[in-house]
């Protein structure tokens, strides 16, 4: 889990044979301390260009990027790095779909 601003997110993890390639991000500034089952989770698309379903990789925030390097899933262990563009995602309607700066390998 990694801030940025207002907004928490989650990027993939594993559950039980499982894991995931998805990012999530939680507005705090809507989180209701008496009412915690209105939490909202909001769904990320980062375009077709993603990293492979992966746990227990590293994420860092610096600026507005959050980078996520290695972690593995069921059959492979990672050793890349990924670039998210926290602040294009955010602007352009929480979706990178089609905006080719957002997320970038090394």
């Amino acid at each position: 889990m990694t801030s940025y601003g207002k907004f928490l997110f989650v990027f993939g993890g594993s559950q039980l044979g499982a894991t995931y390639n998805d990012l999530w991000y939680l507005n705090t500034e809507d989180i209701n301390p008496d009412d915690w089952n209105s939490l909202q989770w909001v769904h990320v698309s980062v375009g077709t260009a993603v990293p492979e379903c992966r746990g227990g990789h590293s994420a860092i925030l610096m600026g507005a990027y959050l980078y996520i390097f290695g972690g593995n899933n069921i059959s492979h262990t990672f050793s890349d790095m990924w670039r998210i563009d926290l602040s294009e995602i955010l602007r352009s309607g929480n979706s990178s779909e089609g905006r080719g700066g957002a997320l970038i390998y090394w």
